[in-house]
Formats: structure tokens, C-alpha cells, sequence
């Protein structure tokens, strides 16, 4: 695929991923039966790829370890990410799910000792929990209850971003299919356990959108949308890969705007242009500095 086609529909599909995600349940369908069902279809999906192409499987300790770490980010994010969106709307879990990257990079410090915490970037870090607080405020002020679901969203942010930095610590070379898919392979079988155990009903009935949104949520959210984000990352510098995680969250928020009819509020945006604005000094601020001072 052209890469400016596969960078477009990367950022389409992670701006569009939240409302589908909300769409995904509900319709007959609870939130568990909805992330459980993506991702065993999604799990389907990447052997039948795997298979087609004539990947290698590999089974080795290392390997299984890093398809556990990436499997934290599938299941420890998506359940209460899930959860979560059925009380907040699509844009404010795109812009909250947008300061992972600042996580992972305070993980990446913490755990891995890269030098990446520089004074420019703590700032950046903290403007971001800055926009957090807008957002938070803003929320609560439409819907007293929406306290819980907004900290299981942090919460899910750190899952998903300490799966990243788990996932380099014990990087193995593999394709990348191969490396999504024994991911949702570990997380579709925790999934089904789970409702197994609090459940274990199938849907009665499901509505056409709802069928529809797990159906697009599992070819692309979980499958193909990361192999084109590999498929960028190994075609492009990685500040141009950088602009998606910037993108995404106005995206999304305007998407949520024109397709749902989501409110957008004041609070919303300042919330969101703070952090996306976090991210860019974050990404690029120490180099612009040096350039900037360096002369």
C-alpha cells in the first residue's frame, strides 16, 4: 500500500475507533460480550493472515513473553476502556487515550533508564495532567457521576502505555502480525473466561450498528490498523509517525461532533488542545530548543 494511504487510514481508524467502540456495545450486547467478541474475531482474523502469508509462529519463552506484554495492552486497557465508554463520549476518550505516549515515556525512564525525561519534556508531562484536570472538570460538570469512568480511562492509558514499554523490554524480531496476533490470541481467551464466568450468554439479539462496529473494530482496529502503523513505522522517520497520536484526538473529537451529535464543549477543547499541544513539545521541543540556542 502507497504510504500516504496507509497513513491516512491509520489515523482515520484510531480517530473513528472510540465511537465505534461505544457503538460496540449496547443493542443487546453488553460492553463485555462487545470487547470479547472483537477480539476473538480479531484473533481469528490474524491466524487466516498468518496463514495466508506464511508467517512463522514462534512459541519460545521470549516470544510469549513479549505476546503477554503486548496482551496487557489488550486486555488491561480495552476492558475498562470499554466499561468507561459507556458513560463518556467518543472525543474525550480519543483525547485522554492521546497522553499514552507521555506515559510510555515516563515508563520508558522509570523501567528501561532511557535518558528521555528531559526538564522540557517533565513540563510537557505536566501540562498534559493539566488538560486532564480541563478535561475532568468539564466533564463532571455535565455529569456528576462520570468520576469513575474517567479514572478507569486513565487507568486504562497506563495499562496501554506500560504494555508498550514491556513490549520493547522483551522485543523479539518477528513480523508484526505474528507479534499482534499471539497478543489477541492470550487476550481473546481472557476476555472469554471472563465472561464466562460473570456471563455466559450469548446475545439474544444484536443491532445492525452494533454488529457492524465490532465487525470494523476487529478487521481494523485490531488487526489491520496495526499492521499499516508497523507498515508507516518502517517507511517513514518516527516524527513523522508522530504527527498520528497529534491528529488523532481533534479527529476524533470532530468525528464524535458531526457523526453522534457529542457536545463540543469549552472545556473539551482547551482540554484536548493543551494535550495535543503537550505532545508536540514533547515530541520535538528539545530539538526545536537546541536549534533555536544552539547558534
Amino acid at each position: 500500500m502507497p504510504v500516504p494511504a496507509a497513513f491516512a487510514i491509520v489515523v482515520l481508524v484510531w480517530s473513528t475507533t472510540p465511537l465505534a467502540v461505544k457503538w460496540s456495545s449496547g443493542g443487546g450486547v453488553t460492553f463485555l460480550e462487545g470487547v470479547a467478541l472483537r477480539m476473538v474475531a480479531g484473533a481469528l482474523l490474524a491466524s487466516l493472515l498468518i496463514r495466508a502469508f506464511g508467517l512463522t509462529r514462534d512459541y519460545s519463552a521470549a516470544a510469549c513473553r513479549m505476546y503477554a506484554s503486548g496482551a496487557l495492552g489488550f486486555f488491561g486497557a480495552m476492558g475498562l476502556l470499554y466499561w468507561a465508554a459507556q458513560f463518556l463520549p467518543s472525543g474525550l476518550i480519543a483525547v485522554v487515550f492521546g497522553v499514552a505516549p507521555l506515559f510510555a515515556g515516563l515508563f520508558g525512564a522509570l523501567m528501561l533508564g532511557e535518558r528521555t525525561l528531559t526538564p522540557l519534556r517533565v513540563g510537557a508531562l505536566l501540562a498534559a495532567m493539566a488538560g486532564l484536570a480541563i478535561l475532568y472538570r468539564g466533564e463532571m460538570a455535565i455529569n456528576a457521576d462520570a468520576a469513575p469512568a474517567i479514572a478507569a480511562l486513565v487507568v486504562a492509558t497506563t495499562f496501554y502505555a506500560l504494555s508498550s514499554v514491556l513490549v520493547k523490554r522483551h522485543s523479539v524480531v518477528m513480523h508484526p502480525l505474528s507479534q499482534v496476533g499471539g497478543a489477541l490470541w492470550i487476550t481473546a481467551i481472557g476476555f472469554t473466561l471472563v465472561w464466562a464466568v460473570t456471563d455466559g450468554q450469548l446475545p439474544s439479539e444484536a443491532a445492525p450498528r452494533t454488529l457492524g462496529a465490532i465487525a470494523y473494530l476487529s478487521v481494523f482496529g485490531s488487526v489491520l490498523g496495526f499492521m499499516l502503523y508497523f507498515h508507516l513505522l518502517a517507511r517513514l522517520p518516527v516524527a513523522t509517525v508522530a504527527l498520528i497520536p497529534l491528529m488523532t484526538p481533534p479527529t476524533a473529537l470532530t468525528i464524535g461532533w458531526l457523526v453522534a451529535g457529542e457536545p463540543l464543549t469549552r472545556h473539551a477543547l482547551l482540554g484536548a488542545a493543551l494535550i495535543v499541544t503537550a505532545l508536540a513539545i514533547y515530541q520535538w521541543g528539545d530539538g526545536v530548543w537546541r536549534r533555536a540556542f544552539s547558534r
